[in-house]
């Protein structure tokens, strides 16, 4: 009777047991997987549902002497939310945040000793926002904010602490492509602060993206001087060791107000695709201890006209 009663709540309990089971199956599916590329070995453990591709990979990976070398997520085959570097002496060495496959949020790299070395936040995989980098012994080394990976201002120290760089670059706003005859409005904008060589003019060249200007000893260079009160540039080939006076012309000259903004207005009247050149800055250092030793004007952008 004992016997018939067990069976009979087996019999009643077994249907509730079985439909658990393949819920939980359906619903975290863990699968481990070994892969060794070089030594090192990457374990992957796949949460959810494997069958409809609706899951998780938790993938570590492992130094040849075993110790964790680092961790991340992959969904949908791209990198998402956190991810740890650790050095081989089991020290954090790194960690970011994944956003679709691109760096989102603040990034932060260390010594070996556990010392903060890098620190910057992230847009869309690029740098966006302020950015610190410091020396081994926790100094600060270098300082700036950035737009796109590009710094737009940035102060960089020796191990004493003294400034040696101090820059402040300015951020250009324009249509990439624009018709023939219609008006090209170049923004520029250039923060002002207290403490930093503040710039008050910008002289810019528009020259075809065919001419390669690099600021190394091949291709072209681009000098500007003063002529009849205006200033001009010119090109100049290395490799001929000529100056190339087919692209000799005036330079734009965008005068910027006090709270760090100007513009420029024009009509193209060739298509083509052409570039800006920053050619040569002034600026006003009354309000900085050091003589800036970095070119603030270099930077090269490119715009297309079509008919």
């Amino acid at each position: 009777m004992i016997l018939k009663n067990k069976f009979h709540l087996f019999n009643s309990f077994f249907p509730f047991l079985l439909m658990s089971m393949l819920l939980s199956a359906c619903q975290k599916h863990y699968y481990i997987k070994n892969v060794n590329t070089n030594g090192y070995r990457c374990t992957r453990e796949y949460i959810g549902d494997t069958v409809s591709n609706n899951y998780e990979e938790k993938i570590s990976v492992y130094y040849p002497s075993g110790e964790l070398n680092r961790q991340y997520t992959i969904i949908n085959h791209l990198k998402e939310h956190d991810e740890t570097f650790y050095y081989s002496n089991g020290i954090l060495g790194g960690e970011a945040n994944y956003l679709h496959n691109k760096l989102e949020g603040i990034r932060k790299v260390y010594y070996q000793s556990g010392q903060l070395a890098k620190e910057a936040m992230y847009s869309n995989n690029k740098i966006n926002g302020l950015y610190w980098q410091y020396y081994l012994d926790g100094k600060l080394s270098n300082y700036g904010f950035f737009k796109d990976s590009t710094p737009i201002y940035y102060l960089a120290f020796d191990t004493t602490g003294k400034k040696i760089i101090d820059m402040i670059r300015p951020y250009l706003q324009y249509d990439r492509t624009i018709h023939l005859g219609d008006k090209f409005n170049l923004k520029v904008i250039c923060p002002i602060l207290k403490g930093f060589t503040n710039i008050t003019e910008l002289n810019i060249a528009i020259v075809p993206t065919n001419i390669i200007i690099t600021d190394s000893l091949k291709d072209y260079s681009l000098y500007s001087k003063i002529i009849n009160k205006k200033w001009t540039y010119q090109l100049y080939n290395h490799k001929s060791d000529i100056a190339v006076n087919d692209y000799t012309g005036p330079l734009i000259n965008i005068s910027l107000n006090k709270q760090g903004n100007g513009s420029y207005e024009f009509t193209p009247t060739n298509a083509g695709q052409y570039q800006f050149v920053g050619v040569s800055t002034s600026f006003n250092s009354a309000e900085s201890s050091i003589d800036t030793a970095f070119t603030q004007s270099h930077f090269k952008i490119n715009f297309t006209v079509i008919k």
